[in-house]
């Protein structure tokens, strides 16, 4: 990790001035004039590696992490894991790379980019942890962090949130009762394609067949319902089905539980 320059920060432009003198290649990347400048100053003060933005991070942000993964799973040290993994993947530099919180642009809130990454980290490690899989949840960190920071999702989540939710859950009802089932096996329960097939008596290709299906008409299904919403061409509403799946991704778990 670069160091920093010993900068006592009072502010945000203090934290900005820090990040600038440290790593100026990571500020030239992004406006000062970006919608969230005080997160984004932050982050890329963190990038730098300045002692008084990753602490005011740690407080600010990864303190919430209990609250953000409590709907899947409320036990302390759950929450404990989640949170190291997103502070090693977030603030720790690989050889030869910079932090992933530099990828942070600033485009929208930072709270909200840490909460989808560690609501899908919660997810993965959860699945992980019954399927026994082991380092797969930290694998599932850094693919949890990339999709957090991409910029068609973050659009979608700010300016059609509640749409894709109402479709998510309309389309999720209108799946039949074993699709709603082996999502919930696959997705809440943690269920491997071995024992889902031994639990169907089928082959375990038509059980991961099944569980394919499901999730691709709920896919196929919320589009439509986008489409009809926002009243936008089939081709456009395809062209958000990264983001959606995203964002059903992070919604179904609740709603399979739910319902």
């Amino acid at each position: 990790m670069v160091s920093s320059p010993r900068v006592t920060a009072k502010g945000p432009m203090d934290l900005y001035a820090a990040a600038k003198l440290a790593w100026p290649e990571a500020v030239a990347r992004h406006s000062p004039a970006a919608e969230h400048t005080v997160d984004l100053y932050l982050a890329t003060a963190c990038a730098a590696g300045n002692a008084a933005a990753i602490g005011a991070f740690e407080r600010t942000h990864l303190s919430s992490v209990g609250a953000f993964v409590a709907r899947i799973d409320s036990d302390h040290a759950f929450a404990e894991e989640v949170r190291q993994l997103l502070r090693e993947k977030l603030l720790v530099a690989e050889p030869g790379n910079r932090p992933r919180i530099a990828d942070y642009a600033g485009q929208g809130p930072l709270g909200g980019w840490v909460r989808v990454a560690a609501t899908r980290i919660a997810l993965d490690l959860r699945k992980a942890r019954r399927r026994g899989e082991v380092g797969r949840a930290d694998d599932a960190a850094g693919h949890a962090i990339a999709a957090a920071a991409d910029p068609e999702i973050e659009m979608v989540r700010r300016r059609h949130g509640a749409e894709v939710e109402t479709a998510i859950r309309e389309s999720l009802a209108a799946l039949s009762s074993r699709q709603r089932q082996l999502l919930r096996l696959a997705i809440v329960d943690g269920v491997g394609i071995d024992r889902l097939a031994t639990m169907y008596r089928v082959h375990r290709a038509t059980a991961a067949r099944w569980v394919a299906a499901a999730r691709q008409d709920l896919l196929d299904a919320v589009l439509s319902r986008l489409g009809d919403k926002l009243q936008i061409g089939r081709g456009e509403a395809h062209s958000l089905a990264g983001a959606v799946r995203s964002q059903i991704d992070i919604s179904l778990g609740p709603l399979l539980r739910s319902s």
